[in-house]
């Protein structure tokens, strides 16, 4: 086919316009951080723990990684937001093509992906103008200490704006009101029997 048009080289389906680019994070265990038999060490020298489902736990390893003309090239970014939950080794890669396919052979080159990794995670934002709605796209695989993957996908759809001047948003409006109302004359009535007793 024809290449896109420039105003559409971020789109999917030409619908969803990606917002800024993808962000791609992985959660490493901690080599040997579990009991080994003794018997098998030369068979199997190393072993890795099993952590929880999103790659969080107490042999999460967090400490800087690289090749090795740069041990700490990759470090862990702490979020202070979300619970953690976007914490991890980050790259982030615009949406331009080239930059993209040149940070993918810089990660490929540097095996940013190895036998540590645990939990990774790529992830987008999309807006649609047609709907107004963003969307929230995360691919994620879990490696098991088994070797099993677990790929799972996830797209939260959110709206761009709380109210949009249609009549279901009047009548989430009304119903959001008495429900405030009615929580304002249960905490007035909670205060009159605090201080009547």
């Amino acid at each position: 086919g024809n290449p896109k048009e420039d105003v559409f080289k971020s789109s999917l389906l030409n619908r969803n316009r990606v917002t800024n680019g993808f962000r791609w994070t992985q959660r490493r265990g901690q080599m040997n951080e579990c009991l080994t038999t003794t018997k098998y060490n030369t068979f199997m020298p190393f072993c890795f723990p099993e952590l929880s489902w999103n790659g969080r736990g107490s042999k999460e390893d967090k400490t800087p990684f690289g090749p090795y003309y740069a041990t700490d090239k990759y470090t862990y970014t702490d979020f202070d937001h979300a619970g953690g939950m976007d914490d991890g080794f980050l790259v982030h890669f615009p949406y331009n093509l080239a930059e993209t396919e040149k940070k993918l052979r810089e990660l490929k080159a540097d095996r940013w992906m190895d036998m540590n990794t645990h939990w990774t995670r790529l992830d987008f934002a999309t807006y649609n103008p047609s709907s107004q709605l963003f969307a929230q796209v995360e691919f994620t695989i879990v490696f098991e200490a088994s070797g099993r993957l677990v790929p799972t996908v996830e797209v939260t759809t959110m709206r761009s704006e709380v109210y949009m001047n249609s009549v279901r948003d009047y009548v989430q409006i009304v119903l959001e009101l008495l429900v405030m109302v009615g929580i304002l004359m249960y905490v007035i009535g909670d205060l009159k029997d605090a201080l009547v007793n």
